[in-house]
């Protein structure tokens, strides 16, 4: 066992979640005020320039073109495993996965949201078990597991303790109306917020 190799994986990990909660503490505030597509746009959009920025820094071979090993647009490439893999991933993952998350940050408190991401991994083994793709996690990963999905079950229940009152008088519009009284029930509102 290499030392400084665990201590360098343990500040990735570290910096990871910092990361990631403070990504979900910023989308949280932004979601009220942004709708989720333009949200979601806005953050593959800035995903993929940091992305190529870290491969040209890092010295990785760039181009401009559809070439499938090192091209920008190589994703493109209509094989089997460029294209459609691609749009599995953007239908799958990035659609249903990452904007199901961010979407449900409207309704859901942001501690919820990252519990349920924490569970992912425990999830996916056993999918992964299901599809015949992987044996059955072992004895560690168990344990690990069963830590997390305890941890968050209490995170979720906690947070479903709290009650959240959100004032709905400034989405409520006057409905028009033939006989005219959409201009009384507008006024009687506005003496209401008056008095």
């Amino acid at each position: 066992r290499d030392p400084h190799r665990e201590l360098l994986g343990n500040i990735i990990a570290l910096s990871a979640s910092l990361s990631m909660a403070a990504y979900l503490t910023i989308a949280k505030d932004l979601r009220a005020k942004c709708n989720v597509c333009v949200f979601m746009f806005v953050i593959m959009a800035l995903g993929s320039v940091f992305i190529l920025l870290f491969m040209i820094v890092s010295g990785e071979v760039v181009t401009l073109s559809m070439h499938p090993i090192h091209g920008i647009f190589g994703w493109m490439t209509p094989t089997r495993d460029r294209l459609p893999l691609e749009l599995y991933m953007v239908f799958s993952c990035n659609l249903l996965g990452t904007m199901g998350y961010i979407a449900v940050l409207k309704y859901f408190d942001s501690v919820v949201v990252a519990t349920i991401m924490l569970m992912e991994p425990a999830v996916a083994a056993f999918f992964g078990f299901w599809a015949g793709l992987d044996p059955l996690p072992g004895l560690r990963t168990w344990v690990g597991n069963a830590i997390v999905m305890v941890g968050s079950g209490i995170v979720i229940y906690s947070g479903s303790k709290k009650t959240e009152h959100i004032d709905a008088t400034k989405a409520l519009r006057p409905r028009s109306n033939p006989i005219g009284t959409s201009t009384l029930r507008h006024s009687i509102v506005a003496a209401e917020r008056v008095s």
